[in-house]
This record gives C-alpha cells, structure tokens and sequence, in this order.
C-alpha cells in the first residue's frame, strides 16, 4: 500500500479520538462516573470539599464549567447564545470550539486542580478546532498534573496520543499508545488496542498493525471495536 493510499485511509476513516473518548464515556457512563453536566462536579468531589473551598479553585472550578458547558453546546440554526454562562448554543461547530477553547484558556490560567481538568478539556477542543500542535502542549501539562488521577488521567493520556498522531509524531502517538495498552493503565485495553491499531496502520505497519487488530478480535469479542478491527483485517487482506 502506498502512501497515497495510506492517507486516504486516514483521512476516510480516522475518527477523533478525542470525541471517541467522549463517545466511549457516554457508552459506559458507571465505569467512568462521567456524564454531560456531572464531569466537573464529580472530579472536583472525588478530590475533596476542601479544595472546593478554597476561592483560587472555586474561582478555576467556575471558569471550567462555562468551558465545559461551551464544549458541550448544541450546533443550532437559529437562536444561537454563544455569550450564555452555562447553557450556550453556537450556530457552528467551529465557533463552538473556538469558545470552548478561551473559556478553558482562562480556567487553565488560574491554576490549581481544577486548572488541570480544564487543560485536558482545552486540549479536547484544540483537537476538535483543528490545532493538534497547541492542543499537544495544553495536553502534555495535563497529563502530568493528572498522571495520579484515576479517573480523567487515563482519558488525558488518550486524548495525549491522538494529538501526537493527528499531528505527526507517530513514534509518540505509539508509545503513549503501549502505555495505555499496558496492564492496570486504567484506561479499557481494547480502545488503547483500537488507537493503537489505526495509529500503527497510519504509519504503513501493516503487520504490526494487522496482529493488533486480529488482537482486538480474538480477546474483546464484545468490545465496540470489534467491528472496526474486522473490517481493518478485511482491508488489509490479514
């Protein structure tokens, strides 16, 4: 396969990584303890009233709302509110991530822990407003503020590895990839598997990528995957 051909894979079949993460958390809300309006205020409790309480965070805590609540905002034709606090509409998905991205900008500058959570939703629309540069740098300091978190750290090393594929650097996206593969990572071994997969096929490992992908078939026989490793196996004649 050529590197025309290559491209044209990635480019008909690459979906964002950083919305699958979101897509595999509305598929599975009890395991993550993740849904649209309870992400912030879950996090913020798991990691203690004091923290709340403290106007540095409540502050960073209240700028991350209005970013996630811009993040998670209706595309509509009529009637936007792109200037509404907590329940705005934008009448495009760009101007939509644009705003998600400065209002999570202002949440990251205030520091703190809620400060972390609002890096990795920055990164998340970065991604989604087509910056997988910027959205690498606000990931990266995400990730390490997050790394002890069981809960958004996992999510943040994903959505990590898809900016370092979307944006070339393949050798990272790979290994951020193995990590996540790796026992105890926290994150569903069958979804790092997948990213693992269409990164390796991206970057013409057919082979590897093919092992990967008969991997996902023949362990997560119940996995959502399962259906996208068949396919890539029919693909690639493996």
């Amino acid at each position: 396969m050529d590197r025309s051909e290559r491209k044209k894979i990635k480019q008909d079949e690459f979906i964002s990584e950083g919305m699958r993460v979101f897509q595999w958390i509305e598929d599975h809300p009890t395991q993550l303890l993740v849904g649209a309006g309870l992400f912030v205020a879950l996090v913020l409790a798991a990691w203690g009233g004091s923290a709340w309480m403290r106007s540095r965070d409540q502050r960073a805590a209240d700028l991350l709302s209005r970013g996630q609540a811009a993040l998670d905002a209706p595309v509509v034709k009529t009637g936007a509110k792109p200037d509404d606090p907590y329940a705005p509409s934008f009448a495009s998905a760009t101007e939509r991530s644009r705003a998600a991205t400065e209002r999570l900008a202002r949440a990251t500058a205030v520091g703190g822990k809620p400060a972390a959570l609002a890096a990795y939703l920055e990164g998340i629309a970065l991604l989604e407003n087509g910056d997988p540069t910027a959205a690498i740098a606000t990931l990266e300091k995400a990730s390490a503020e997050l790394k002890g978190d069981a809960t958004v750290g996992p999510l943040a090393g994903a959505v990590l590895a898809a900016a370092y594929d979307r944006a070339g650097q393949r050798e990272k996206a790979l290994a951020a990839w193995r990590k996540l593969a790796e026992k105890d990572s926290g994150y569903p071994r069958d979804m790092a598997l997948l990213g693992l997969a269409r990164t390796l096929e991206g970057a013409g490992q057919q082979d590897e990528a093919a092992r990967t992908w008969r991997e996902i078939v023949d362990s997560y026989p119940e996995s959502p995957a399962r259906e996208q490793a068949t396919a890539a196996l029919g693909r690639l004649g493996a």
